[in-house]
């Protein structure tokens, strides 16, 4: 959800919220939001994105999903291939997300 109507992601967090709440076998993989489908257009920058500024774009989203599903139900992943703008600073971004959570 990158540069979405305000009322569009209210929907988004209410609707992860309430899969949380209701689908306690549930699982969620993190991860895919640097891709370059998502908006962010990383790959358009001169200069890749650093680890705490990609932190600082994708914390509010995961921080969401956390906190919805707790750290038990949640996984980071890659997608190492279609990540490649924003690599090496995603892995280190969530080490960021990490330590903040």
């Amino acid at each position: 959800p990158v540069d979405q109507p305000a009322e569009k992601l209210d929907r988004w967090k209410q609707s992860i919220a309430e899969i949380a709440e209701q689908c306690p076998n549930v699982y969620i993989k993190c991860g895919g939001y640097q891709m370059v489908n998502s908006n962010m257009r990383l790959e358009q920058r001169l200069v890749p994105i650093g680890s705490e500024e990609l932190c600082d774009k994708v914390l509010p989203i995961y921080q969401h999903v956390i906190q919805s599903f707790t750290p038990a139900r949640c996984m980071f992943e890659s997608n190492v291939c279609l990540s490649m703008p924003a690599m090496p600073s995603a892995v280190s971004g969530l080490h960021h997300i990490k330590l903040i959570i």
